[in-house]
Parts: structure tokens; sequence; C-alpha cells
């Protein structure tokens, strides 16, 4: 819960920011993840395809649920250590 409580003093809804990362499972294929539409993370299908992080998304404020570059899973205290996907 230490990511919960960081991400309330920040002022940040964690899942809101869960439901707008990607889903790991779902960027390696679209039958990888088991939960379909009841995965918690983001299925973008334009993600899967393009290599290139969300500038606005590594400075928090990426709101679109449509985006088209990755959304990575970020470290709670530092949002510039964010997971790069090599797939």
């Amino acid at each position: 819960m230490a990511s919960a409580a960081a991400a309330s003093e920040e002022g940040e809804d964690p899942h809101r920011r869960r439901s707008n990362t990607d889903c790991v499972f779902f960027l390696v294929s679209r039958v990888s993840c088991t939960k379909g539409s009841k995965c918690e993370y983001r299925h973008c299908e334009g993600a899967r395809f393009n290599p290139r992080n969300c500038w606005y998304w590594f400075h928090g404020n990426c709101v679109n649920p449509s985006c088209t570059f990755r959304h990575p899973v970020c470290d709670p205290y530092f949002r510039s250590h964010c997971v790069q996907h090599h797939l």
C-alpha cells in the first residue's frame, strides 16, 4: 500500500493511474491477458504496435485513454524510473 499512499500524497488517484498504465500482457499479444475486459490496466491496440513511450505519461498528465503511445509501469516514488517494454 506504500504506492497508494505516495499517490495520495501527490493528489493522484491510484485507480486512475493503474487504468491508464499499459497491461504488459496485452502488449505482448491481444490474447495474453486472461482478464480481458475485467483487466484493471489499459488495453490500447495502437500502443501495442508503437514502441515509443508517451512524453505526457512520464510527466504525469496524459489523460487520453486512446493515446497510441506506451504508458509503462512507473515507480511511484520516481516517475522518471519507468519500466521500458522490450518486446
